[in-house]
């Protein structure tokens, strides 16, 4: 099974795949990837993100996603952008969002987790939440 995890990074959502196998290592799914961009934050921008979110997830059955955590203040707080792409997330009808803290994730880590490496380092932290979520689960 495929679990996916997701980061928001300014106006981009990228959600990752991982799965567990019986012997407990992670692996990495680098064709079920994407990064979805926020192009405008009016109505039609919006619109427009929905529906590729919405055919991805349509296209590779997706059911949960597991999404990292943004800051909510402080100097690495999430901006408006981040926040309308986190809530078209969770208005999917058919997909268990999950928001999970970045803390949680990396004390997760630290307790001997065997990180997959992901194609391109922008997709690290998405891949973290989605091991996570594959651990978790227990495969």
């Amino acid at each position: 099974m495929l679990f996916y995890g997701g980061d928001i990074k300014g106006n981009d959502l990228i959600l990752v795949a991982a799965t567990k196998d019986a012997a407990g290592n992670l692996h990495f799914h680098g064709d079920q990837c994407t990064k979805i961009t926020l192009l405008a934050s009016d109505q039609e921008g919006v619109k427009a993100f929905h529906k590729s979110l919405e055919g991805f997830v349509t296209a590779h059955g997706i059911t949960a996603v597991s999404l990292r955590a943004r800051s909510v203040g402080g100097p690495y707080k999430g901006g408006p952008a981040g926040f309308k792409i986190e809530t078209i997330v969770q208005m999917l009808n058919s997909v268990r969002v999950t928001i999970v803290s970045p803390l949680t994730i990396s004390a997760w880590a630290k307790k001997g987790a065997t990180l997959p490496k992901p194609k391109f380092t922008y997709q690290q932290q998405a891949l973290e939440a989605a091991c996570f979520e594959a651990d978790k689960a227990g495969g």
